[in-house]
Formats: structure tokens, sequence, C-alpha cells
């Protein structure tokens, strides 16, 4: 099965689809407290709405098929709520669990963020573990609970509010994914009370999810100079120290040694350059036996482990910026340049690699 397009590029020619998924929710659900059923021009209408007020409309589409679509609107028409929006997701039922609501609302997040917005609000009815456990992936939190304050198909029904603040502290969905995977193979590999040092901590959001899991290792966040300022404002809930600079290429390094050293999902989005130079100043921070562990997709004799993982390469490399996913040879053969042994290759989730190498 091919790989949805994500749209943003909203259009009259996507009203019927949205409002035919739309409707299936109105008559089957609580999801939505409207009960009539909407035409495709009222759901057009509803589109250039939002994108007149400066709101983003995202669809996800196979053919000429809409599969799901996600939106933003102001919370409220105060001006002084120019700041917030609420956010919504819905998805075709005959395409659930195909992780299309998290691959919109991470391109809608990222486009609100760029645009200045603040504050996200999901409001969810009550029960819908499946959409509570999707705005929690994605950094909701709930602030407010209302009881009864709806009324379809007979019952009284809840409201609960999820709130997400885009200022403060960046997020990535992927971190929720991946981190428990990850632990395990921390787990087999390190004693729980070495030091670590992270490159490329991204978010920061790894550090305290490990933090919490092992709270006896000694971690240590690094990354380029402008991340900084949001890895520390996830570390303020932690013990950990503030999070260092460090430039693969051009440094500055630590001035210690460290008993094992992490990276995830960052070798595929530096240049190749920078890769050989992370693996050349491994050295000079890598303890006696340290072990080195890089968690992300890889190659095997050139060829991707999935056809998903080859639109993704061919995604990055369409950059121009000497991004994509890495051969495993080559980068074997530069942790053996190191002075680097392979341990383990892990197979992981979702077509990626957990590897582990250490120092002789």
């Amino acid at each position: 099965m091919s790989e949805p397009d994500l749209l943003d590029a909203v259009a009259e020619q996507h009203a019927p689809g949205i409002a035919r998924i739309y409707n299936h929710y109105i008559a089957n659900t609580l999801s939505t407290f409207e009960e009539a059923p909407v035409t495709p021009a009222d759901m057009a209408a509803r589109v250039r709405s939002a994108q007149e007020g400066g709101y983003c409309w995202f669809v996800a589409v196979e053919g000429e098929q809409v599969l799901g679509y996600a939106y933003a609107n102001i919370l409220k028409p105060r001006t002084a709520y120019r700041y917030t929006a609420e956010t919504s997701v819905y998805i075709d039922p005959d395409n659930l669990r195909r992780g299309l609501a998290r691959a919109l609302y991470d391109k809608l997040i990222a486009r609100l963020h760029a645009a200045n917005v603040r504050q996200l609000m999901g409001i969810i009815t009550v029960p819908n573990p499946a959409s509570i456990a999707l705005h929690e992936q994605f950094g909701f939190v709930k602030v407010a609970h209302l009881p009864q304050v709806g009324y379809k198909f007979g019952q009284w029904v809840d409201v609960g509010y999820w709130q997400r603040d885009l200022g403060e502290r960046p997020h990535a969905p992927a971190c929720a994914r991946n981190r428990e995977p990850i632990a395990g193979v921390l787990a087999q590999h390190l004693q729980g009370d070495e030091s670590v040092l992270e490159i490329g901590s991204g978010t920061g959001e790894h550090a305290v999810f490990f933090a919490q899991r092992f709270p006896s290792l000694n971690w240590q966040c690094s990354d380029l100079p402008e991340r900084l300022p949001g890895i520390a404002a996830w570390l303020t809930e932690t013990r950990l120290p503030p999070p260092v600079p460090l430039d693969a290429i051009g440094g500055p390094w630590p001035q210690q040694t460290f008993d094992a050293v992490f990276t995830a999902n960052s070798l595929h989005i530096m240049p190749w350059q920078a890769v050989e130079a992370l693996f050349a100043g491994l050295p000079a921070v890598l303890a006696p036996g340290a072990r080195l562990i890089v968690y992300g997709p890889f190659k095997y004799g050139d060829a991707f482990t999935s056809a998903s993982n080859a639109d993704f390469d061919a995604s990055l490399r369409a950059r121009g910026q000497g991004h994509g996913i890495r051969d495993f040879e080559a980068v074997d053969a530069l942790a053996q340049q190191a002075g680097l042994q392979l341990v383990k290759d892990h197979t992981m989730p979702a077509n990626n690699q957990c590897i582990v190498w250490q120092r002789s």
C-alpha cells in the first residue's frame, strides 16, 4: 500500500471527501456535538473561513480519495485569543491504524509553531481513549473536565480540555513511539550507573524519559547551540545537568570521558562529512570499554530494509543538504577506525535499528 500524500493546499475538490468523513462521525459517534449532516459546500466554507483567518487545514489523500484531515481554528473570536488555536483530526473509518492521525497532526503542529501560535487546545468528548492517547503523544496535558455539558444520542456527555504550550518546550512525537524499545536496549547494554553523553539530544524528551527509567545514569545532553534552550526547558523537571553545545564538525567536544555515547535519529539528518567528524571525535570522549549506541534507519548492502525507508531516503536527499539513510557497512567502517567493535545490531519497530559498538 502506497503512502498517502499530505496536502496543506486544501481545495474545493476535497470538500466532498471531508464532508463524507465528518458525517460518519456526526451520525455514529460522540466525537463531535454536531447532530445534522453537513454538505460539501458547508465544509468548503469552513475551510475558506479558517484559511482566511490565517489558520490551516491538512488532508491525507490517496489518488482522488480523502483519507483524513486535520485543522486548526481560533478557540474563541475575541482578539486576545489570537495566539491560541483549537485543533482537530478526523480519519476515514476504513483507514484507521495507518498512522494518518499522527502524520497529519505532526504537519499541523509544525505549521502552527512556525506561525507563532502559542497555545493549542484539544477539546475531546470523554471517554475517547484513542483521541486522548494521540493528543498526549503530542505533549497535550489535560487541564479541565466539564461534566455533562453535551447531550447526544439520548445521553449526557462529558468534555475534557487538553492543552499544549508551543512556546516553552519543543516536542518530537517520535520520542513517545520509540523510547520504550530504546530503553529495552539500554537496559541490556548498560549497568544503570554509567555516565552517558547524548549527541544530538533534539528536544530533550529522550533524556527526560531515560532519567526517569534509569535514575542512576549520569546523562549529559548536547546539541547545536540554537537547540539548547528547548532542551533546557525539558530538563528543568529532572536532576540532569544543563545541556552543552556540540557540533560534530566544529565542536567543542566535552573535556571528559564517558562510559557510553548515545545518539538517536541523527546520522541521516547530517551530511556525511559530519558523520565522519562525529566518529573521529569519539575516541576523545569514550572511556576504555565504553559503548556507542546508535538508533535510526540503516541500509545493508546498499539495500533498504523497507519501501517506506526508501521513500524516506528520497525525501531526505531531495533537501540537497547531504542527508540520507546511511549504509551500515560504511558506518561500521568508521566505528572500526575509531577503535570500536560491533557488539549487537538490534532490529527495532518502524524499520529502525539500534546498533551497539564497544571500545576495545
